[in-house]
């Protein structure tokens, strides 16, 4: 287990390094804390350490043990279309860039979403709905392509391109993702992090929970798409669907919906991701 984590860390990082270069293209910037505030301020703030200093006070809390440890964690918010006019919390998603991120499709189909302009993200908050930093949905990019009301998701699995870009520092940050074609196998032990949004009420902090995979049948002859988890000692499901799984801090998978403690496995579409992404 510990050298297949280790292979898996070391190509998974590499692979991220090397593929989302430092660029100033609109289309694969990762962007530089330090550069942008050159030119920009975020809430008064003029370096990456004020930045969180300012985020921190917003959030009310100075208990961020979670999100300093997973700071590629993004909140996804819905617009209420239905006349409310107010934003939820209802998924989660992971940092790639500056200008994207990974989540699940089900958080960018269907009646409540009629357009981009009802998604957005909120990053480095550790509180459901509040403090961070708020920035809007410019397109996603599902991997199953021509969904229609009456489709069956097979691939729960989208980047999404952000209207502009994530303002970094230490409680926002690009992830990793796992190397392409690496296999999760059962009984190794994950992270779930998220915000609770399956289950209201339960949590309003973002939280980690151990999850042990274990092995569920799949099609024969192609790399399992689909991670299979049960909860790990006395806790709660915190789950937001498009939340991600951690192998230490490598995204290897990505929640989908429905009660069952299901992910989409992220190493077969590795390859897609980058090429979207970069």
């Amino acid at each position: 287990m510990y050298a297949g984590y280790y292979n898996a860390h070391v190509c998974a990082q590499a692979q991220v390094h090397s593929l989302f270069p430092h660029s100033h293209g609109p289309m694969g910037r990762k962007s530089d804390v330090r550069d942008q505030a050159q030119d920009r301020s975020v809430l008064g703030a003029t370096t990456a350490l004020d930045f969180d200093q300012v985020d921190l006070a917003l959030n009310g809390t100075t208990n961020v043990t979670t999100l300093q440890q997973f700071p590629s964690v993004v909140q996804v918010e819905f617009l209420n279309i239905w006349g409310w006019e107010v934003w939820t919390q209802n998924c989660a998603a992971s940092i790639l860039t500056s200008w994207w991120i990974l989540s699940a499709t089900n958080c960018f189909f269907g009646p409540s979403y009629p357009d981009p302009y009802a998604r957005r993200i909120r990053a480095g908050a550790n509180n459901r709905n509040t403090g961070g930093q708020i920035i809007y949905v410019d397109f996603p990019v599902h991997y199953q392509q021509n969904i229609t009301n009456a489709t069956a998701i097979e691939h729960d699995i989208s980047v999404v391109r952000l209207r502009s870009p994530l303002f970094f520092g230490n409680l926002i940050q690009q992830g990793a993702i796992i190397a392409s074609g690496f296999h999760i196998p059962p009984g190794l032990l994950v992270n779930q992090v998220g915000w609770g949004a399956k289950i209201p009420g339960n949590f309003t902090a973002l939280s980690s929970v151990p999850i042990t995979t274990v092995n569920i049948d799949q099609p024969v002859g192609i790399q399992p798409r689909i991670l299979a988890g049960r909860l790990s000692g006395n806790v709660t499901d915190n789950g937001d669907i498009g939340g991600p799984w951690f192998l230490g801090n490598i995204t290897v998978g990505c929640r989908t919906l429905g009660s069952d403690l299901y992910a989409t496995a992220v190493s077969p579409y590795t390859g897609w991701i980058v090429n979207v992404a970069r």
